[in-house]
């Protein structure tokens, strides 16, 4: 069955890339630092997203279908928080006084505003969060489109699927987590070309973006890291090759939109697309 059409998702998946960023701080207050800087991606769920069990026993779940946020304690127990009717700053707040009771209770008192708290927290701990205070304390209010959230939990699990597929069909080596970054609110995850797993190491990197600076409209990406010059791959029907701020392929989610089995589809274009990387890389 084809997929949603995606409609103006700059503006309709903005809310929940701002709830996104909230969990991704999060867990990089919480976890150790990963080579790779996993501790700043969330995990695809049924649901939409999740920080997975942090390290006290908590999950935090962003919750496409339903925009909700949702806190389970250790213990279970839940709270459901509406993400429409609160800014960023509030929706922080909101989360941030369900985890005082657990996660974060040796962190957060109850003595000041818990978000200024937090931020203390992080520039003591990770001072390089000083800088990005404003990507976590939006005030403007947060509306999120019920039919777009929907559409898009549907859209980025199968993409998550296919891509998914591919790896566990193709790839014999070391990978990362196919995970939902903060900044970008891009899926992503990298496969490496030999024993070395960093981000410094050769590897190719297979995405989904809703959008992105110079780019309006969701789209699947690709590239090869570090890439010998002046060479062109030969990509199957669909696929572009981009070199506009970076150089890779760019597959446009209509293209795959169109698709009767479109997880299929994303399985074989990862395939196709990771067989012309591979001479690329230096």
């Amino acid at each position: 069955m084809p997929l949603p059409t995606l409609e103006n998702p700059r503006v309709a998946l903005r809310p929940l890339h701002q709830a996104n960023q909230l969990l991704s701080v999060i867990r990089f207050y919480l976890l150790p630092h990963d080579p790779n800087y996993i501790e700043w991606g969330t995990r695809v769920v049924a649901e939409g997203l999740s920080s997975d069990v942090l390290p006290g026993g908590s999950e935090i779940i962003l919750d496409f279908d339903d925009q909700v946020v949702i806190v389970r304690q250790p213990d279970s127990a839940q709270a459901a928080i509406p993400i429409n009717g609160h800014s960023q700053r509030s929706l922080f707040g909101a989360i941030l006084a369900e985890l005082q009771k657990s996660e974060l209770a040796h962190v957060l008192s109850n003595d000041g505003d818990l978000v200024d708290q937090m931020i203390v927290a992080l520039a003591v701990k990770r001072p390089s969060i000083a800088n990005k205070h404003d990507d976590i304390t939006d005030t403007a209010p947060l509306t999120v489109d019920p039919s777009a959230a929907q559409a898009y939990n549907t859209v980025l699990y199968s993409i998550f699927t296919g891509i998914a597929r591919f790896k566990a069909s193709r790839v014999n080596g070391k990978t990362t987590p196919a995970v939902v970054w903060g900044e970008h609110f891009d899926l992503s995850t990298l496969i490496f070309a030999g024993s070395e797993a960093t981000e410094k190491a050769a590897h190719i990197n297979f995405g989904f973006a809703p959008y992105s600076t110079g780019i309006d409209f969701p789209y699947l990406y690709a590239y090869a890291y570090p890439m010998k010059p002046n060479l062109v791959p030969t990509l199957p029907d669909s696929a572009q090759w981009h070199t506009e701020g970076w150089t890779g392929v760019v597959l446009p989610y209509a293209a795959i939109a169109a698709q009767d089995h479109p997880e299929q589809y994303i399985e074989r274009m990862c395939d196709q697309i990771y067989t012309a990387l591979l001479p690329l890389l230096a």
